[in-house]
């Protein structure tokens, strides 16, 4: 993601709905559903802008797309304000709970992920690493991390859904996704290196033997 990218994201996602809660609720006089229900459309149109601008359809944006559709649908109905709060989380604990169970079926979503994304000579790369022992525990691990910090992620929203202001939560929610994707980059990163050094290591040990 570009600077420009990041900016906006975090406009559309963080300031903006944050500042429209605040001027609809004390300066307009709605109440706290009314604005949070108005607010709530500026992240799904940013979020519908940028499917139609990758133009291309994937497994992850159709997911995000029908989940945030879907939580903003059953809160519309229900009234139920924390529905609206905690609505990108559904998200999360969708992605996080199909990446687990992926690893439980073997078949990891990760791994589907790169190979969805990858072509060619890139594709085969894949298919090579789910196949060697090290690769294949590298991708299951991943998995098991990234929906374990998604899960964990949905029920630290509904902590704060049900312990802070919903001003606040307007604009920590945000800031929390964006923290845990660092994570989620940080730990394939690192899941990566170490995966290199041990097949590495290996190679090594079979070529002196």
């Amino acid at each position: 993601m570009t600077r420009k990218a990041l900016i906006f994201d975090l406009l559309c996602n963080m300031l903006l709905p944050w500042l429209g809660y605040e001027v609809l609720q004390k300066y307009w006089g709605f109440s706290d559903f009314r604005a949070l229900l108005w607010v709530t459309v500026i992240p799904v149109l940013y979020g519908l802008a940028v499917l139609l601008k990758e133009r291309r359809f994937s497994l992850v944006a159709g997911l995000s797309l029908f989940s945030l559709l879907l939580s903003l649908l059953s809160a519309a109905l229900s009234k139920d304000i924390r529905m609206l709060q905690i609505r990108e989380s559904f998200c999360t604990a969708l992605f996080g709970s199909l990446f687990l169970g992926s690893v439980v079926i073997g078949r990891p979503l990760i791994f589907l992920m790169m190979r969805e994304q990858a072509a060619g000579e890139q594709r085969e790369r894949v298919e090579a690493l789910m196949s060697n022992p090290h690769g294949r525990q590298f991708i299951n691990q991943m998995s098991c991390a990234v929906g374990g910090l998604m899960v964990g992620e949905f029920f630290l929203k509904w902590w704060m859904v049900n312990h802070l202001p919903i001003a606040t939560v307007l604009w920590l929610g945000p800031l929390v996704l964006k923290i845990l994707a660092a994570l989620v980059v940080l730990l394939c990163f690192l899941g990566a290196r170490r995966m290199r050094a041990r097949i590495i290591s290996t190679g090594r040990i079979h070529e002196a033997s």
